[in-house]
């Protein structure tokens, strides 16, 4: 679960206890609030629900070493709760909107190290859920060598995709990657698209309906509406996303594939990806 998908501080509070107590069944409260420097009966309440002062967020970032965009997003979730400022509450709220419309679209410079892996994706989410799957896990259920899966492990490290926090625990630099069309090499791009289209091909075959979805439409439309069809698609998937990716009880790794194209064979107005 990365920083971007918590609702309240709170919650995320709350998973770097549990965390903790996973390492050390004996920690307890009293220790976390030491080490947070912040009094255990304030503690005990922030864990109950009661808003967090900006303050003592900002002692919680310094304790687990948060920075960047993760420290702001996370400060402005205090803001927004606990601040007696109307217009600071206001303002840290917009933000967030802001932040959430935006993260599922951090970009990646197309990259061979990912692009080659048709299973660098379902790796980076098997590593990164709320109860990581073991790496021999992941190879079993990838139906590839560990030494692949590790492999692979470096690579999404190398490439800033997924890195390890405090705890030791891998998280997401980026909700996904996203490549533009003036983007290079173009080659590697589309070799994933067909890549992951012979995976849901498989699939139909392989996999029961019920564990599944696969919807065609075929449907006239005008040719000035294709901006915004795409647009809308965009929308389409990060609304999913939202909806279904990286909650706490996420406990399965699925592909989401998107094709909208002409119906149209020949080759005369093709372009490049």
């Amino acid at each position: 679960m990365s920083v971007p998908d918590y609702q309240n501080f709170n919650e995320y509070l709350r998973v770097q206890f549990d965390l903790k107590t996973e390492t050390n069944p004996l920690y307890s409260l009293r220790a976390f609030a030491r080490d947070l420097q912040i009094s255990p009966s304030r503690l005990s309440e922030i864990m109950q629900g009661q808003p967090i002062s900006v303050a003592n967020a900002n002692k919680v970032c310094d304790y687990f070493e948060v920075q960047g965009r993760d420290r702001k997003f996370l400060i402005d979730l205090a803001a927004r709760d606990a601040s007696r400022s109307h217009l600071t509450r206001t303002n840290a709220a917009k933000r967030l909107d802001d932040s959430s419309s935006r993260r599922r679209y951090a970009k990646l410079t197309p990259s061979a190290e990912y692009l080659e892996r048709w299973h660098a994706g379902p790796v980076a989410e098997h590593l990164t859920k709320f109860n990581p799957t073991p790496i021999d896990d992941i190879a079993t259920l990838l139906d590839l060598p560990v030494a692949t899966i590790k492999q692979c492990m470096e690579a999404l490290d190398q490439i800033g995709l997924i890195k390890k926090d405090v705890t030791g625990k891998y998280q997401k630099q980026s909700d996904f990657v996203l490549f533009g069309a003036d983007e290079k090499p173009e080659k590697l791009i589309q070799d994933y698209h067909r890549r992951t289209l012979k995976l849901a091909s498989d699939a139909i075959q392989r996999q029961d309906v019920t564990k599944r979805s696969c919807v065609t439409s075929v449907l006239s439309i005008d040719s000035a509406d294709m901006k915004a069809a795409q647009e809308e698609i965009e929308n389409f998937n990060a609304k999913f996303l939202d909806r279904f990716g990286s909650k706490p009880s996420a406990d399965r790794v699925y592909f989401l594939a998107v094709q909208f194209f002409d119906s149209k064979r020949s080759s005369e107005d093709s372009t490049s990806f």
